[in-house]
C-alpha cells in the first residue's frame, strides 16, 4: 500500500510541476539560500567584484525526500577593469524538476559600471541579458486516465491529454539592478524579467499570465569588522544582511547574519514568506587560500506536512585576487560575496 501511496504522490509532484511552468499558474525564479555566493543570480550590478577572475559554483538539491524533486546548479565568472570602471560577467544556470520532467537551461551575459563619489562611496549600475531553454518531456508525464484504481500508473497506456505545440521553448531574458556601497555598508535592488519572458509550452498562452513576472530583489547589509584582512591572514567579521524578493503574489523575507573567524565561516537566516514560517538555514564553510567552501541547510519549519527533507546547498568561489603578485586585501562591505 505504502508503495502505491509513493507512486500516486510522485504522480501528483510531476503533475504541480507541469502546471506551474506552463502558464496555469505563475512560476518564479529560484533564489539561492546562499544568494551571497551566487550574486549575478541576485543583482546585475554585483559584477566586478575585484579587479581579477571572481568564479562561483553552486549546486543546490531540493526536498531531497522526493527523488530528485528539485536539483539546480549555476557557475559564473566575473571580473572588474578599473581603466573602464567596469564589470563583467558571464554564467550558466540550470535547472532540473522531477529527474528531468521539466529541465530549464540558460546563458546570461552582465555588465555594470561603477561611479566614485565622496570618500569612500560607489555605486554601481548593472544590465543583463541571456537566453534560455526550457524543455518539458512530456513522456515522463502520468495522467488521471494512466492510473488504475488498483494497480496505480500504468505507464504503458495512452492518455487523451494532447501534448504541447513546443515542448522545447526559447526565451530571452533581461535584467538590471542598483547597488550603493561604501566599506560598511550596502543597499541594493535587482530586477529581472523586466520583458517578461514566456517560458510555457504553448503557441497561445492565457493573455494575463503568458509571461515570467518580474522579480524584484532588495538587500542590505552591514559589516562589523573586528580584524582586518591583510596580506599574510584573513580578517575577522560579523555581518547582518536582509534579503526581500517579491516576484507576483510571492513575497520572501529572509533576514540573516554571517560571520568570518579568520579562515572559518557560519551563519544563520530565517526565511518568511508572508504569513508563514518557511525555514531556518544553516551555514559553516571553510577559506584556503585562494577559494572558500560552504554548505547550507534548510532546516523547514513551515507547515507543510510531509517530510521534504529540506533543502542542500554546496557553494564554491575561486577568488584569484589572492594569486596576484602584489596582492592587496579588500576590506569592505562586499567581503561576503567574495
Amino acid at each position: 500500500m505504502r508503495s502505491k501511496i509513493n507512486r500516486n504522490f510522485s504522480f501528483l509532484i510531476c503533475l504541480l510541476f507541469f502546471v506551474f511552468t506552463t502558464g496555469i499558474v505563475k512560476a518564479q525564479d529560484l533564489i539561492y539560500s546562499q544568494y551571497y555566493n551566487a550574486p549575478l543570480l541576485l543583482n546585475p550590478a554585483f559584477a566586478g567584484n575585484t579587479d581579477y577572475p571572481l568564479l562561483n559554483v553552486n549546486y543546490r538539491n531540493q526536498w531531497p525526500a522526493f527523488d530528485k524533486a528539485y536539483v539546480s546548479s549555476f557557475a559564473s565568472y566575473d571580473q572588474y577593469f578599473p581603466n573602464a570602471r567596469s564589470g563583467f560577467g558571464i554564467s550558466l544556470f540550470s535547472d532540473n524538476q522531477g529527474g528531468g520532467i521539466i529541465t530549464n537551461t540558460s546563458v546570461t551575459l552582465t555588465y555594470a559600471y561603477k561611479i566614485e563619489f565622496g570618500d569612500d562611496w560607489q555605486l554601481k549600475l548593472g544590465l543583463s541579458s541571456g537566453v534560455g531553454q526550457t524543455r518539458l518531456d512530456w513522456d515522463q508525464l502520468i495522467f488521471l486516465d494512466q492510473i488504475d484504481p488498483i494497480n496505480g500508473p500504468q505507464p504503458g497506456v495512452n492518455s487523451i491529454e494532447a501534448p504541447p505545440d513546443n515542448p522545447n521553448n526559447w526565451y530571452l531574458n533581461v535584467n538590471t539592478g542598483v547597488l550603493l556601497y561604501n566599506n560598511q555598508w550596502y543597499a541594493g535592488i535587482g530586477f529581472y524579467n523586466l520583458n517578461s519572458p514566456y517560458q510555457g509550452f504553448w503557441d497561445v498562452a492565457v493573455p494575463d499570465e503568458e509571461g515570467l513576472p518580474i522579480r524584484y530583489s532588495g538587500h542590505a547589509g552591514y559589516v562589523f569588522t573586528f580584524s582586518e584582512e591583510n596580506n599574510n591572514q584573513f580578517g575577522t567579521f560579523i555581518s547582518p544582511n536582509l534579503l526581500v524578493s517579491a516576484q507576483g503574489d510571492f513575497v520572501q523575507i529572509t533576514p540573516g547574519v554571517a560571520l568570518q573567524y579568520e579562515r572559518l565561516l557560519g551563519g544563520l537566516w530565517y526565511r518568511n514568506v508572508i504569513n508563514n514560517s518557511d525555514a531556518l538555514i544553516f551555514s559553516a564553510g571553510f577559506l584556503f587560500d585562494i577559494f572558500k567552501v560552504t554548505y547550507s541547510y534548510d532546516l523547514t519549519i513551515s507547515s507543510l506536512s510531509v517530510n521534504t527533507g529540506g533543502s542542500h546547498e554546496v557553494s564554491v568561489v575561486f577568488n584569484l585576487t589572492n594569486l596576484a603578485p602584489e596582492r592587496s586585501a579588500i576590506n569592505d562591505c562586499l567581503k561576503l560575496f567574495r
